[in-house]
């Protein structure tokens, strides 16, 4: 005869799982996509998130990256008009703010990120990035964002969607391949499937983004994401077979971009 659990434990078997370490799950951390802080509080309130059970260690871990890059693109969105838009910049604006610090030691962790910010800009004209500040006499500036953070990041995104709309968890042997591309990209790509007519669905409660999924022809899930018109990404998972199939253009720039600055400089 089968003995139940003792009464006030969970079984590995009954536990949820970490959506993208994939192990059992003692709390009831969820991870949301996008991030929950991009909402500001009123587009919070009565809606449902799109949410996956996530483990501490890796809510911690893809929570640190989502900051830095938020706190960056952020300061791409000022003069946007939408409210969520508005509320990302001015975050990110107080994060780079001496005047905006807890206290002394806050204050000088700001100005720190604020000089090395500074440090890291080039003149809009000669950057791949997409992350294009403009200032208030008219000129640009672009901001440098790490590969690995936006690869995590896309991986993230796609990993909890997955879980919210399907129920379903990316495992072994499907894996997931992350493109950030720039804007010419992602249209040539969004195009090519179209022509593949392919049946794409969207997400329409995903605030300030555009999300679109689809089932390709060669069995791999794709997903497309732009985010405020800034930050673009083509995201495709499946067996390495499937992905092998699906005909992403070599020689993104951006890819490319990103990936040098990746790199150990000499």
């Amino acid at each position: 005869m089968a003995l139940s659990a003792p009464a006030g434990r969970v079984t590995l078997s009954c536990m949820p799982r970490c959506v993208h370490c994939l192990n059992p799950v003692a709390g009831t951390t969820r991870d949301h996509a996008p991030p929950k802080s991009w909402y500001p509080l009123s587009e919070r309130v009565g809606k449902q998130l799109a949410t996956a059970p996530s483990c501490s260690d890796c809510n911690g871990t893809l929570g640190k990256i989502e900051r830095e890059l938020t706190e960056t693109i952020g300061l791409a969105l000022a003069g946007k008009k939408t409210a969520g838009a508005r509320h990302v910049s001015r975050a990110a604006i107080r994060a780079h703010s001496e005047a905006s610090g807890r206290d002394p030691a806050d204050s000088r962790i700001r100005e720190n990120k604020r000089q090395n910010l500074m440090a890291d800009l080039v003149p809009g004209d000669q950057a791949d990035s997409p992350q294009i500040m403009r200032r208030p006499d008219g000129s640009t500036v672009a901001a440098k964002l790490r590969s690995s953070h936006l690869h995590a990041f896309g991986e993230k995104m796609v990993r909890v969607l997955t879980h919210y709309k399907f129920g379903e968890f990316i495992e072994s042997p499907k894996q997931v391949v992350v493109r950030p591309v720039l804007l010419e990209g992602f249209e040539r790509f969004e195009a090519m499937i179209m022509i593949q007519n392919e049946r794409i669905s969207v997400l329409r409660h995903l605030p300030e983004t555009q999300t679109y999924y689809w089932d390709t022809q060669w069995g791999a899930r794709a997903w497309a994401l732009n985010l405020w018109g800034e930050l673009r990404f083509i995201v495709l998972a499946g067996t390495p077979d499937e992905l092998g199939k699906v005909p992403v253009g070599e020689g993104d720039v951006l890819s490319e971009h990103l990936d040098a600055l990746d790199r150990p400089k000499n």
